[in-house]
């Protein structure tokens, strides 16, 4: 996600954000123009979302290449903040919001997204949704139990991994568990 393009599009898009936010203030606001920049704007914006959802589409094509990880559901995360940011930027547009309402709306979002974050049992999405995949016979995301640190509640989902058809998973998952018991 950070290194292929991903996190440089969702940076992209918030630098949109911050754009919009800047030129819809002050003077601007005042302006007999403002009509045709709104429309500029509204053109603008249309563009980034499609830009948005090429970044949940990018974000997708690494899930389904090698799997789920941390990152990824942060990077969800991350990207749905930015855009409900960009979608608040859009509403002081139309209804002449103040900056300071922004603002509100900004650390609002920020902090709905780092609650809903926290309270996410993010390993056990992560190894249940690695193990569907190998259980259906998509081995690539194995790679994920053995480079990722996994706590209690993702140690639990590796369990149907112990029926896997591949003899090296199968058995590779048994060695897990079997650590993971003996350090408990």
């Amino acid at each position: 996600y950070a290194h292929e393009g991903a996190a440089w599009l969702t940076f992209a898009l918030a630098l949109a954000t911050a754009m919009l936010s800047f030129i819809f203030s002050g003077q601007t606001l005042r302006d007999p123009r403002l009509a045709q920049l709104r429309g500029l704007a509204w053109i603008w914006s249309a563009q980034n979302f499609v830009l948005a959802l090429a970044v949940y589409n990018r974000l997708g094509i690494y899930i389904g290449f090698n799997g789920m990880t941390r990152m990824r559901i942060v990077g969800i995360f991350g990207m749905t903040a930015v855009v409900v940011g960009f979608i608040l930027v859009l509403r002081k547009i139309a209804k002449n919001r103040s900056f300071a309402w922004l603002v509100r709306g900004h650390l609002l979002t920020v902090a709905v997204a780092v609650y809903l974050f926290a309270l996410t049992p993010l390993d056990a999405i992560v190894c249940r949704y690695n193990t569907r995949r190998i259980l259906a016979g998509d081995l690539k995301p194995s790679v994920q139990i053995t480079e990722h640190p996994i706590n209690a509640e993702g140690i639990l989902a590796l369990r149907p991994l112990l029926e896997c058809d591949d003899p090296i998973i199968r058995e590779g998952v048994r060695a897990l568990l079997a650590q993971r018991d003996q350090e408990a």
